[in-house]
């Protein structure tokens, strides 16, 4: 909500309510325009099934939510956010932003799965006082400021966040709202104003105001607006006798009925079309404070907000804000003895963790590390890493005692650990490596100081195991996949498969020199760390280059998670240095520009899969789409998505963790179109 226009009310309100709808106006009506787009006024095909997302006031702080059109009680995502002066919402190129109305203006991303806020950049140049509107036409980011006398609109640069004003600042719309456009360059944009509560079009290039008409409401505190790119109808979130959701008619300028009504006072509003596709987004790393000097050799990333991370003499600490804060994770000492040598974590409150100071350990907790609970012990042993595949199932891997691998499973969430069946007998004196293991369903990879990965693709089992050659790789102090087929290992040199670990082959050469310690990625893109530095690949390793962090203190260990938007992931090492990988999204590669000319059903990867695959299909008109999972005998278990969808290819996907082992056939239904697809959940 705009508390300041609370206070400026008490001002202005006997002249707004007075003469807004019936003084006559300087401007006459708004001639025809052929550049923009008209409204739609027949029935909208597209409307149940449009997302949007919304921000809800909760003062002081504001909740973030999802729904779909056309509807006003939306889910939350992710806790309430605090904005000094909140501004609404606006969506460019797939990714959700928001925006602080006063100065610094911050511009903040939204993760749309998790509700993290990630800042952008401060906006500079801002003309007015009062930042109250944004737009993305598809080519170019507007804004528009008021001081409640005059209103102007300016570009935004979304790289440096520089501001340029369009025209001069303008009397003609006082108190300008909202700022709304449908996608299309060329068309004008439309602004609502609290003060005279009219509706105006706005030219791009010169920033000239025309009158389009009263909204013929009075609309207070009415905050944001948005155009659904399915039909360009324009939503408004208005304020007359409550938050009301209500729609423009950029025709005669006048709001419709009431739609639905919030039950909060609502400050924005982002429609979505049916985009998907690979984020695109921009990559830096940025020094943090852990609070403490300790060696940090350990670390796991669970989100972009949740991170562990620990070290020698029992530092254990955590993150619950994206790194702004670092907490004691092992506040009650005694119980974990020795230097930590690796941490896993499912959650802000579940962690496993490992040391060795004479028989080796792994130490458990389930309430934030207020409490550690030693689950494991085996004397002589050295256990490497730890990796969960779900919160109960998980492996442990550890340098060998008396010729074998020390390979360990658990069934109960880490409580027990068994042996049973995990039978890999030691090569000379073989040894592994601290981290480097990596577990992608039935796939196990670890990395050993004899030239090779082992690996495993089923869970582990005796006579399942093969060690392959590293070539020039004595050590493999890395090992990390983002597949079944597809990982990087580091040591001497970076190395790469794309079947699995079946065969390694040389990729690029990062700078520096000495071992590589530590590697992580998604995709194509790839950080290892070398002595003190950071090198990234947006290649999958085939080019490296510094990635914008060079340090003082070596570094030892890196964990990249996969997020909705931009990967996240942490770095740590010597005196306590934790480093963060900030990313921020800059677009999403829109299938829409790409139609396929026939409709197709494609094959679940993985398969056999637990517990989640991804599932494509292609449609190459818009319609309703239903995609169902049914067991052996036609039993309906599972609806993985309905709703409308644009023409193009999409990817949605399908997490079996409440089925059974066992067969399953996914069936997508599209108008006349129908076809089914056999998959195998593996648990």
């Amino acid at each position: 909500m705009k508390n300041f226009f609370m206070l400026l009310f008490a001002v202005i309100l006997l002249t707004a309510l007075t003469n807004a709808q019936d003084a006559p106006h300087s401007v006459g009506l708004a001639p025809a325009d052929n550049v923009t787009q008209p409204q739609i006024s027949s029935p909208n095909d597209f409307a149940v099934g449009t997302r949007a997302f919304t921000q809800l006031s909760t003062s002081p702080t504001f909740q973030f939510g999802k729904l779909f059109m056309e509807s006003c009680t939306p889910t939350n995502i992710g806790a309430a956010f605090t904005i000094t002066f909140p501004g609404g919402l606006v969506e460019r190129n797939g990714v959700i932003y928001t925006w602080n109305q006063s100065s610094p203006f911050q511009l903040w991303s939204i993760d749309t799965v998790t509700g993290t806020h990630t800042l952008v950049f401060n906006m500079t140049g801002v003309p007015m006082a009062n930042y109250t509107g944004m737009c993305w036409d598809g080519t170019t980011m507007y804004g528009i400021s008021t001081s409640i006398t005059q209103s102007q609109i300016h570009t935004v640069n979304m790289t440096t966040g520089a501001c340029t004003p369009i025209g001069t600042a303008s009397s003609t719309c006082a108190g300008a709202i909202s700022l709304m456009g449908v996608r299309n360059a060329a068309a004008s944009l439309f602004v609502l104003d609290i003060v005279a509560d009219n509706s105006y079009k706005v030219n791009k290039t010169t920033g000239v105001f025309t009158l389009v008409g009263s909204l013929t409401q009075l609309i207070n505190f009415g905050q944001d607006g948005g155009v659904d790119p399915n039909d360009n109808k324009f939503y408004c979130m208005a304020y007359t006798t409550a938050a009301q959701l209500r729609v423009l008619d950029t025709t005669t300028g006048a709001l419709g009925p009431i739609l639905c009504s919030y039950t909060a006072q609502a400050t924005g509003i982002a429609l979505m079309g049916a985009q998907s596709g690979p984020v695109t987004c921009n990559y830096t790393w940025a020094s943090q404070t852990s609070g403490v000097t300790n060696l940090l050799q350990a670390v796991w990333t669970v989100n972009s907000s949740i991170t562990w991370i620990a070290g020698a003499a029992a530092t254990v600490r955590r993150t619950t804000d994206g790194g702004a804060t670092w907490i004691n994770a092992n506040p009650n000492p005694g119980v974990i003895t020795g230097d930590i040598y690796n941490i896993w974590a499912l959650d802000a409150n579940t962690a496993l963790l490992t040391t060795s100071p004479a028989a080796t350990f792994i130490y458990r907790t389930t309430n934030g590390g207020t409490n550690w609970t030693q689950v494991f012990t085996q004397t002589g042993g050295f256990i490497d890493a730890i990796v969960m595949v779900n919160a109960n199932t998980g492996y442990a891997y550890g340098d060998p005692v008396s010729a074998r691998w020390s390979l360990w499973k658990t069934v109960n969430g880490g409580a027990t650990w068994d042996s049973a069946g995990m039978y890999l007998p030691q090569v000379g004196s073989e040894a592994g490596w601290n981290n480097a293991m990596c577990v992608i369903g039935n796939n196990i990879w670890f990395g050993t100081n004899n030239t090779k990965v082992y690996r495993s693709t089923n869970s582990g089992a005796t006579g399942s195991w093969t060690g392959v050659a590293t070539t020039g790789n004595l050590n493999t102090y890395g090992v990390w996949f983002t597949s079944p087929t597809n990982g990087i290992c580091v040591g001497a040199i970076v190395q790469k498969t794309t079947d699995g670990g079946a065969t390694w082959v040389n990729g690029g050469a990062p700078g520096g020199s000495g071992n590589m310690t530590s590697i992580g990625g998604n995709g194509n893109y790839w950080w290892l760390t070398r002595g003190n530095n950071i090198y990234g690949s947006s290649d999958f390793g085939t080019t490296w280059t510094a990635s914008g962090y060079t340090g003082t203190t070596a570094l030892w260990a890196t964990n990249i998670a996969t997020t909705s938007l931009c990967l996240a992931g942490w770095s740590v090492g010597a005196t306590g240095t934790v480093i963060k990988l900030n990313g921020v999204p800059v677009g999403i590669n829109d299938p829409i520009n790409n139609i396929p000319s026939n409709y197709s059903l494609e094959q679940n990867y993985p398969n056999p899969f637990n517990p989640s695959t991804s599932i494509t299909f292609s449609m190459p008109k818009a319609g309703n789409v239903e995609l169902k999972v049914y067991d052996m005998i036609g039993r309906e278990v599972a609806l993985i998505t309905a709703g409308s969808y644009f023409a193009g290819t999409h990817t949605v996907l399908f997490d079996a963790s409440s089925l059974a082992s066992g067969v399953y056939f996914y069936k997508l239904t599209s108008g006349d179109f129908t076809d089914s697809k056999k998959m195998v959940l593996i648990k």
